[in-house]
């Protein structure tokens, strides 16, 4: 119903800040239920989307009082476009990803440099959207893990599949997430999935143990590894709880945030593994995407 309602809201209403909002929402939990109503749904949204964008203006409230309603600028709009392209990869719709995101970079190009509100923030985007399908790149991992990971690396065989749950320090939801992501590898202790959470110090803490004091008990006994800040930057990480999924060659499947009950079983994250063949290593089929 509510995809049967955005359709008619497509065709019967300007497409205006309010609009655009309602649009990626709705694309967006589609996309976290796996649903497959994400990808049609995005393909109708890309060309209003597209001329938001070519026009070079911020995207606006048309009803309401205007001086205080929401506005979406060029840098948001072209990250809403990349949704579209992400969902086109996960369907191995690889030809039509890059249409999409050549379409999208040609419409930034045209225009003028003053009327790119953010241009660090696209950037930031593009950097995120060109590791999807590329091999796990290098992560410096700190000599600091907590109490009871002895080894304090990424497993380099990458099992079946590695997921990593990165976050600062500051994301109390996202350390709260490291139970039930343990929980999640004890479920599926039978398929080799490695799982860690990654800790980004800020570079003054680097030099410390930061398992030392009691600021992060509450990640004692848990797969934590510590890592540079910047390791967040070089991902395009800014929301947060974010998790990377390779395959078993290490070759990433999904990044980006993900809701707080992500590891629960037969969530999102099982079932982003199960789709890119959880039981090939046992000689079942693998679910096709």
């Amino acid at each position: 119903m509510a995809v049967e309602v955005a359709r008619s809201m497509l065709r019967s209403v300007p497409y205006d800040a309010t609009a655009d909002q309602s649009m990626a929402y709705l694309i967006h939990y589609l996309a976290m239920s796996l649903d497959d109503g994400a990808l049609p749904l995005a393909r109708e949204r890309q060309p209003f989307l597209l001329t938001a964008l070519e026009s070079g203006s911020t995207l606006k409230e048309q009803l309401g009082d205007t001086s205080v309603g929401t506005s979406i600028g060029t840098a948001a709009l072209y990250d809403e476009g990349l949704a579209l392209a992400y969902l086109e990869q996960y369907a191995g719709k690889q030809n039509e990803a890059r249409q999409t995101v050549a379409a999208l970079d040609a419409a930034v190009t045209r225009l003028s440099a003053e009327k790119v509100d953010n241009q660090a923030e696209i950037d930031r985007a593009k950097t995120q959207y060109a590791l999807l399908g590329e091999k796990l790149p290098h992560i410096q991992i700190l000599r600091y893990a907590a109490p009871g990971n002895s080894h304090p690396r990424i497993n380099p065989s990458y099992g079946t599949a590695t997921v990593l749950l990165m976050f600062p320090e500051w994301c109390t939801q996202c350390r709260k997430m490291m139970e039930p992501l343990m929980s999640f590898l004890l479920r599926n202790s039978a398929y080799d999935i490695h799982a860690y959470g990654l800790l980004a110090l800020d570079e003054d803490e680097t030099a410390t143990d930061p398992f030392g004091n009691d600021r992060f008990k509450d990640l004692l006994r848990t797969p934590t590894l510590t890592t540079p800040s910047a390791m967040l930057e070089s991902f395009g990480a800014v929301s947060f709880p974010f998790i990377v999924i390779t395959d078993g060659t290490g070759r990433i499947r999904f990044l980006g945030t993900v809701s707080q009950n992500a590891f629960d079983a037969g969530g999102f994250v099982e079932q982003v593994i199960d789709r890119n063949g959880k039981d090939a290593s046992k000689g079942a089929p693998s679910p096709s995407r």
